[in-house]
């Protein structure tokens, strides 16, 4: 069995997390993954973020794994 990814081991603390993951393919393989975990996927991208900037959305931290 693997480590958990950073994204699945923060919200397995309780934190609310927000993965983005541009590649329909990888951002569907880690909701297969991860499922359980109550992260939140977003179809979204570098540089800009434009639909998370379009919703609102605000984070207290930015954690950039596998650029």
């Amino acid at each position: 069995m693997s480590a958990p990814t950073p994204a699945a081991a923060l919200a397995a603390r309780g934190h609310r997390v927000t993965a983005v993951e541009p590649t329909a393919e990888l951002r569907a393989h880690g909701q297969r993954l991860h499922g359980d975990a109550g992260i939140a996927w977003v179809d979204d991208a570098l540089p800009d973020f434009a639909s998370l900037r379009a919703a609102g959305a605000s984070f207290d931290l930015v954690m950039a794994t596998a650029v």
